[in-house]
């Protein structure tokens, strides 16, 4: 029988045996990492936005909260040299948002809605030298100017009321290819159907 350490041992020793891992090592990476990547890319959306003062400048170094409302989870970020923050990658939900700086009273916004490729806008204007928070309640800005993404949610309402036969979101797509017409074999079936390609 064969020692399996005294085979790896003779193996790695040889040149070939070494190209033969990494050419493994680099078949298993390239075919399961795309996968992984084209997941993450779909379901998800984020929050931007800008800290400004009362005068306009914009606040460096604040931080900004993001709560999931549903699950608790929590991102903390800091605004950037440019007064800037974003949290990509959060998952649809309701989030609330809270500024905070040095100097500066807190601002909190309760409810911001994400949805799947949406990257809701949401600005704070922070006054200088206040104690209390101040909650802003205007909706997130909805127009998309960061990106090209372009992305929609279809409510369960919209769904039911597809004039579909089994609900199936696949069927409207196949049906622009195929022309259904009677079958010629069964006259006597008049519900009787084949798909034939539509030239």
């Amino acid at each position: 029988m064969v020692n399996p350490i005294n085979f790896v041992s003779r193996v790695m020793a040889s040149r070939r045996g070494r190209g033969l891992i990494v050419a493994h090592v680099l078949y298993v990476f390239t075919a399961f990492f795309p996968a992984l990547q084209a997941h993450a890319q779909f379901d998800n959306g984020s929050i931007t936005g800008t800290l400004r003062d009362t005068s306009g400048a914009v606040v460096q170094g604040a931080t900004v909260t993001i709560r999931n409302l549903a699950t608790g989870v929590t991102t903390t970020l800091t605004t950037n040299q440019d007064g800037t923050y974003q949290a990509l990658a959060l998952i649809p939900g309701t989030y609330a948002v809270e500024a905070s700086a040095s100097g500066f009273g807190a601002v909190k916004n309760p409810s911001v809605e994400i949805h799947v490729k949406t990257r809701a806008q949401v600005d704070f204007e922070m006054k200088a030298g206040a104690t209390d928070t101040i909650e802003v309640n205007t909706a997130a800005v909805a127009l998309q100017t960061q990106s090209a993404d372009v992305g929609n949610v279809v409510g369960t309402a919209q769904i039911n009321d597809l004039p579909l036969n089994a609900r199936r979101y696949a069927d409207p797509g196949l049906a622009r290819a195929w022309n259904l017409q009677e079958s010629s074999r069964c006259q006597q079936c008049p519900r009787s159907f084949q798909l034939k390609w539509k030239s």
